[in-house]
């Protein structure tokens, strides 16, 4: 009985893969009590070559909050810094949901500190 030993190569050494990354929290209460809090701002500490889209969910919803609860942290390759973004209006939640997301993603995302300030 013969075998076939041949080797097919699967991907070519010189080419590069891009993939979707997307990091999802689950919901948690960012109010002490039955009261809205006012969400100020989203800091995010991270290293990336790519742009990374932040999707605010409030009070258990299923869909994203329209508008002003995506906003995009730019490319941060050193990681030195965190780097801090408000949504454009204000969005009042009993419970939160963070969504990052990059496309097109080619070397690796490192998230080291994910904080949300809140007001009453």
């Amino acid at each position: 009985m013969a075998y076939n030993t041949t080797v097919k190569k699967l991907h070519d050494s010189s080419s590069v893969e891009t993939v979707s990354v997307i990091y999802r929290t689950g919901f948690f209460d960012i109010s002490n009590m039955d009261e809205n809090v006012l969400i100020r701002r989203i800091n995010l500490n991270y290293t990336s070559d790519a742009a990374i889209t932040c999707y605010i969910y409030i009070d258990n919803s299923t869909t994203a909050v329209d508008g002003s609860g995506s906003f995009t942290f730019p490319a941060n390759a050193s990681g030195s810094k965190i780097v801090s973004r408000r949504p454009t209006t204000g969005i009042r939640a009993k419970t939160v949901s963070i969504r990052l997301q990059s496309d097109n993603v080619t070397d690796d995302i490192t998230i080291r500190k994910l904080e949300i300030e809140t007001d009453e």
